[in-house]
């Protein structure tokens, strides 16, 4: 896989050597035609491959090397096949960028909880697809500017929390500890900067987990978010 340490900073000072392969998926064939056209004439991705279903973008996962998957969150047989399941178990190192024609909150937050790094509309630009890319390889969540929109509109109309959850967040501790996850640190590199043991990490880690039913670390983000305990800008984190 591709070594982190060496990914640019920013989408424009890209070296000549440094290139990606990117594995898109989607059921309408038209779509997908101008989206490999896009992410294919980005100049550092050397490898592009499509798929119009779930089966067709496992086996090719099984059988090719990928740095990022850009997927429909509609994609035919993805629930049946547990296309994202199968992903985050199998390719942990692999990033997952979403996509829909329809901004749907409540279905971008729940596909972000299920594993994906980034989620983008289809009426989105080549410029956002290229910050999305370098934004979820350099460990950081990207959502397009309309994606952002609507959630901040479903956040200030739902109350998706509870009291009883948020006094976890009381200590500064944890509120580091939360940023630190998010941005994908070890478990070591939290204990480096919070000056506290790995264990102590790892205990606390579990605690934020059960005090708002996470299962990982975008889990962790979306809740974070959802309830405003992370400011919007850890939606591109610098890393």
């Amino acid at each position: 896989m591709l070594d982190l340490q060496d990914f640019p900073m920013k989408a424009k000072s890209t070296p000549p050597a440094f290139k990606i392969s990117a594995l898109l998926a989607d059921d309408q064939e038209i779509y997908l035609t101008g989206l490999s056209r896009s992410v294919r004439n980005l100049n550092f991705v050397s490898k592009v491959c499509s798929a119009q279903n779930g089966e067709e973008v496992l086996t090719l996962l099984n059988n090719l090397t990928f740095h990022v998957v850009i997927i429909s969150m509609h994609l035919p047989e993805i629930k049946k096949l547990h296309v994202m399941k199968e992903i985050k178990e199998r390719f942990p190192n692999l990033k997952v960028i979403g996509f829909s024609d329809t901004a749907d909150a409540t279905g971008i937050l729940s596909f972000m909880e299920e594993g994906a790094h980034g989620f983008l509309l289809k009426n989105t630009t080549r410029a956002e697809i290229r910050e999305a890319i370098f934004d979820v390889l350099r460990g950081k969540m990207f959502f397009s500017k309309s994606v952002q929109e609507v959630i901040s509109i479903f956040n200030s109309d739902k109350n998706l929390f509870s009291s009883g959850k948020l006094s976890i967040f009381k200590s500064a501790r944890m509120k580091k500890l939360l940023l630190f996850i998010c941005q994908e640190y070890t478990i070591k590199e939290i204990a480096n900067k919070l000056n506290i043991t790995e264990k102590a990490v790892e205990k606390n880690r579990a605690e934020l987990m059960r005090a708002t039913g996470s299962k990982n670390a975008v889990g962790l983000a979306m809740y974070a978010i959802k309830n405003n305990i992370i400011d919007k800008s850890i939606l591109k984190i610098t890393v």
